[in-house]
């Protein structure tokens, strides 16, 4: 992804500059500068996006860019690769098992999830040969909800914790693919 185009933005009482960086019509910020944006703590910030992912408002894998934070005492924090890496998951099956362990780790273990995540996956990419974009998107949304249900009865999850499972599992399969098959 090309760095984009630099854009400064000034607040409207003058207190705040912001260089934004515009990339394919998105602009990203980094939470040091939505706090400063919206004059609040970074802590604030996260905790306000933590919410919104956990909510299920916006899915992470859509706003979120795969970067390495340093925090200012200089110690480095892991990378999605890195913990997608520790999983056995490949960095976009990263994404499906977040929105998911959420809920569901202390019910299933880590282990099992990370299988079970790998497993959904091949299911969507099988489900990915159809067309997502209108008129089909209902006929290959149905398809794959199918395959979802069956991989999750042979993983022998639970069946109360199906209708979550699914519905977490299509809106991260949604963003990742949005633009099926134009993107393939």
């Amino acid at each position: 992804m090309s760095e984009g185009e630099l854009v400064l933005y000034r607040t409207q009482d003058g207190s705040s500059e912001i260089l934004l960086r515009a990339t394919e019509g998105t602009v990203w910020l980094t939470q040091a500068e939505i706090a400063d944006l919206f004059d609040t703590t970074k802590q604030n910030v996260r905790l306000h996006l933590k919410n919104l992912f956990r909510e299920g408002e916006i899915v992470e894998q859509s706003v979120v860019k795969d970067h390495l934070t340093t925090a200012a005492d200089g110690k480095a924090y892991r990378t999605k690769q890195q913990r997608a890496g520790e999983l056995n998951l490949a960095p976009e099956e990263l994404a499906f098992y977040d929105a998911v362990a959420a809920k569901l780790a202390t019910v299933y273990d880590q282990k099992f999830l990370a299988s079970l995540i790998h497993d959904v996956v091949l299911a969507v990419k099988r489900n990915l040969k159809g067309d997502w974009t209108e008129p089909h998107r209902d006929a290959v949304q149905a398809e794959v909800r199918s395959a979802f249900r069956r991989v999750l009865r042979t993983q022998e999850v639970r069946r109360e914790d199906f209708e979550y499972l699914v519905e977490k599992i299509m809106e991260q399969a949604q963003a990742l693919y949005a633009r099926w098959p134009l993107a393939a």
